[in-house]
């Protein structure tokens, strides 16, 4: 089955997949290392940190991308 419809935010993931492949793991380790200079607490608001986390890994991909 072929279907005509194309979501937006999904085709550019799909178009950064490969940076975000590449990048994610390097950006989790900043995050990390950047949070425990700051004397940042991940064990609260986990599903918070989370979200950051994976917005900054699809920024660095998209610039990564371009």
């Amino acid at each position: 089955m072929y279907f005509n419809i194309v979501v937006k935010p999904l085709a550019l993931l799909g178009d950064i997949s490969y940076s975000l492949y590449l990048t994610h793991g390097l950006t989790l380790i900043f995050f990390i290392g950047i949070g425990k200079r700051l004397n940042l607490d991940f064990d609260h608001y986990q599903l918070m940190w989370l979200l950051f986390e994976v917005i900054l890994a699809i920024a660095v991909a998209y610039i990564f991308f371009i």
